[in-house]
C-alpha cells in the first residue's frame, strides 16, 4: 500500500488537501482510491471550513490517525473502525462541509466538529460522492476537551444522524428499506512521555420498517515507551446485531 498525501497553502487562508492510495491486489492489478481531498478556508482558531471528501470526526482514533498506519502504535486498527471496505461498521469517509475549530481558555481548550454530509449509500460500504439518493443529510457533531489541570488527558465524544436510502439489489448487499442511522460515540485518552492510553465506545441504531437492530464495539489500549520501542496491550471487541 502506498499513501500519498499532498498539502498546499493557496493563500494565508485557503488550504487545499489530497491523499489518494495505491493498493496492490492479489490479481496483480492496482487498486486506487481517493481517501480525502477538501478546501479548507482558516478563519480563526475558533472556525474553520472544510468542503470535499473527509474522514468522519467519529471519536479518537479516526481523528487522530486517519489513514496515517505509521501514526499509530498498533499493527492495525481497532475492529469498530475498520474501514467501510473491510466490514467496518462505521462511516468512515465522508462528503460534504465540516466546521471545526478550538476555544483556548486557562483551565480547558474544548474543539468541536459539525459536519454535514451525503452519508451512507444503499449499502455499507458505499460513500456518497457525487450523487445523493435521498434528499437528507447526514449529520455528525464530536468535541473534545483538555482540561490544562491534567496534561495529557483528552475526553469526549458526540453523535451522528442519518437516513439511509432503501436496497432492493439482493446482489449489492442486504436488502432493506429505508433506515435512520444513529451512531453515539465516546472516549478518553491520554498521553505522556512514556505513557499512553485510549478508550472508545461506539453504539450503532438502525430503526426502519421491520427493522430495530443495535451494534456496538469498543477498544481499550495501553502502552509504554521504552526508548524506540513501545509494547502495548489491546483488547477489543464489535458485536453486530443479526439483524444489522
Amino acid at each position: 500500500v502506498l499513501d500519498l498525501l499532498v498539502t498546499a497553502a493557496l493563500s494565508e487562508r485557503f488550504s487545499i488537501l489530497s491523499e489518494t492510495v495505491y493498493e496492490a491486489k492479489d490479481d496483480n492489478d492496482f487498486d486506487v482510491e481517493v481517501e480525502r481531498l477538501l478546501v479548507k478556508y482558516r478563519a480563526s482558531d475558533a472556525l474553520n471550513v472544510q468542503g470535499g471528501r473527509f474522514l468522519t470526526t467519529l471519536g479518537f482514533w479516526n481523528s487522530r490517525y486517519n489513514h496515517g498506519e505509521w501514526l499509530q502504535t498498533s499493527i492495525d486498527r481497532p475492529d469498530i473502525l475498520n474501514f467501510e471496505d473491510d466490514d467496518g461498521l462505521l462511516p468512515i469517509h465522508n462528503v460534504g462541509l465540516a466546521l471545526k475549530g478550538a476555544f483556548f481558555g486557562d483551565e480547558l481548550v474544548l474543539d468541536y466538529a459539525l459536519e454535514l454530509a451525503n452519508g451512507r449509500g444503499r449499502t455499507p460500504d458505499q460513500t456518497q460522492s457525487k450523487l445523493d439518493a435521498n434528499d437528507a443529510k447526514a449529520v455528525n457533531v464530536s468535541f473534545g476537551l483538555e482540561p490544562s489541570r491534567l496534561p495529557g488527558l483528552r475526553v469526549g465524544g458526540g453523535f451522528y444522524v442519518d437516513d439511509i436510502p432503501p436496497n432492493a439489489d439482493a446482489d449489492a448487499g442486504g436488502v432493506h428499506g429505508e433506515l435512520d442511522e444513529t451512531i453515539l460515540n465516546a472516549y478518553c485518552a491520554f498521553e505522556d512521555r512514556y505513557w499512553e492510553a485510549m478508550a472508545e465506545y461506539f453504539r450503532i441504531e438502525h430503526d426502519g420498517q421491520g427493522v430495530d437492530a443495535d451494534s456496538s464495539g469498543w477498544y481499550l489500549q495501553v502502552g509504554h515507551r521504552f526508548g524506540t520501542l513501545t509494547p502495548y496491550l489491546r483488547l477489543d471487541g464489535a458485536e453486530r446485531d443479526d439483524l444489522d
